[in-house]
């Protein structure tokens, strides 16, 4: 009894230092080291250091509640990215790229993608329906696709209903996320040569002309909106080309939204099916650009976010024909929220990048820790 006690309060103080741990986080200078494939961080002091006896006996004593924790809290944390990311596909300008980007899910999701759409696909036609289901990333795409669906499901009406009527305010918002999320995600360029340089500004002309291009007139056709599921699909897929400006572009905008309030089943079937071949298409590409040039497709991506700017600026003239210009804004009270908006969009990714280092400092040294405790269970079996 008096060991089991001791080992509660063992797992209890391991518990306290996990806390710490985190808020510890909030307050540690990290620095970014020269390019990589995937961004690291280290710390300049050894704040995150336990002893190696108290590493090994917080693992030891706390290892399968830890998981329990972690593995809860990153689903609910995948579900909410869902949601912003499923609100952010609801309204033309903004693209859930940008926001599976900024949550730092963005590699793993284009990774889940060309699963879902290659070795799963073969391996359930082959019969081997274990390798296959043993495949699916169940942990990451259902939450997170919960939260997609969802949120378009359940707050098109909403959405709708705000760009309707504080319009200005709706879009100062985004316009302050996505301007944070080019700043953030150029910070991990640190060394703009030439190309990388020409890459962007490639990106910004491309997007700054595609975003204000005239709409043309849609179609609930069958084909016309199965070819719009193809080309929307690539776009939500890239960070800064909103997947909904380009309905917009080609008419289908409006046609769609409806389908999804009405539930129109049939249509968004052929839609989705449009969408899956798409995906299946593109994310191979982009996966291998991404593989072999990284930090020029990064640097073109943060050129694409810059241009699309144009299209989410806050204050729009609509004349006669339905086409949009931009122009500056009143000076009046109204002005001052959306400054303040733009504001809280732009320190919110802030601090969202923030937490993702802190968090991906924390699952390093949680690996650490359960690597140390696997090597010592090995030594106490040779033993």
């Amino acid at each position: 009894m008096e060991l089991k006690n001791k080992s509660k309060q063992i797992a209890k103080r391991c518990i306290y230092n996990d806390l710490a741990n985190i808020i510890i986080s909030y307050f540690v200078h990290f620095k970014k080291l020269p390019d990589s494939p995937a961004p690291q961080y280290k710390s300049r002091e050894a704040t995150w250091r336990h002893s190696h006896f108290q590493s090994i006996l917080c693992s030891t004593m706390s290892t399968h509640a830890t998981h329990e924790s972690n593995s809860d809290k990153s689903r609910i944390r995948l579900f909410f990215t869902g949601v912003t990311m499923g609100i952010a596909d609801l309204i033309p300008g903004v693209s859930g790229g940008t926001i599976a980007f900024l949550f730092g899910i963005y590699d793993e999701l284009l990774y889940s993608i060309k699963l879902m759409t290659g070795r799963v696909p073969k391996l359930l036609l082959s019969g081997k329906f274990t390798q296959a289901f043993g495949l699916i990333p169940f942990g990451f795409l259902l939450p997170l696709g919960a939260g997609i669906a969802g949120a378009i499901f359940g707050l098109v009406h909403i959405v709708s209903y705000l760009l309707d009527t504080q319009a200005v305010l709706v879009w100062s918002l985004f316009f302050g996320l996505v301007l944070g999320s080019a700043y953030v995600v150029s910070r991990r360029i640190t060394t703009w040569t030439l190309n990388r340089t020409l890459l962007l500004l490639i990106g910004f002309v491309l997007t700054f002309i595609i975003v204000g291009l005239p709409a043309i007139g849609g179609s609930a056709a069958p084909l016309a909106v199965f070819g719009t599921g193809v080309i929307a699909i690539t776009a939500m897929i890239l960070p800064g080309i909103s997947g909904s400006l380009i309905m917009v572009l080609l008419g289908q905008y409006e046609i769609i939204i409806k389908a999804v309030a009405d539930r129109d089943i049939a249509l968004l079937a052929i839609f989705a099916a449009g969408a899956i071949i798409g995906l299946a298409l593109f994310v191979r590409l982009l996966t291998w650009l991404l593989k072999h040039y990284h930090f020029a497709v990064i640097a073109f991506l943060i050129g694409v976010m810059a241009g699309s700017l144009r299209k989410i600026w806050p204050w729009q003239s609509t004349d006669a024909s339905g086409a949009t210009a931009n122009m500056l804004p009143a000076l009046e009270l109204s002005l001052v929220w959306a400054i303040l908006l733009g504001l809280i969009g732009f320190v919110i990714v802030l601090m969202l990048e923030r937490r993702g280092v802190a968090q991906e400092h924390s699952d390093i040294h949680t690996r650490e820790f359960e690597q140390e405790f696997k090597e010592l269970e090995g030594r106490n079996t040779k033993k």
